[in-house]
């Protein structure tokens, strides 16, 4: 099973919605709450019903519960195209700079 990125509020509500809780985190607005839940929908780990934009249920999928066994700590994917492209620029930063300051002498 491929990761799933998901942010920091994502993780919390969807570790609380696998454990049963449905409530609104303290620390989460309720424009975040609604915008969590529909991204996890949306990535196919939990399905909610509202009514009148009250929650009235949240459960986990198959695919969700599936998820978490796999990933328990719930890590993010690492984008390894990036840090390859990062660690490039370095070494051609570096060695235009060597070049460039041996030509001077």
């Amino acid at each position: 099973m491929e990761k799933i990125y998901l942010d920091d509020f994502e993780k919390e509500l969807f570790r609380n919605v696998c454990k049963g809780d449905i409530s609104q985190p303290r620390n989460l607005s309720l424009n975040q709450f609604h915008y969590s839940l529909s991204t996890l929908q949306e990535k196919g780990l939990i399905i909610y019903k509202t009514e009148y934009d009250k929650i009235i249920d949240i459960k986990p999928t198959i695919k969700g519960l599936a998820y978490l066994d796999t990933y328990p700590r719930l890590p993010n994917p690492i984008d390894w195209r990036w840090i390859t492209s990062i660690v490039l620029s370095a070494i051609t930063t570096t060695t235009l700079a060597l070049f460039i300051a041996c030509n001077m002498n």
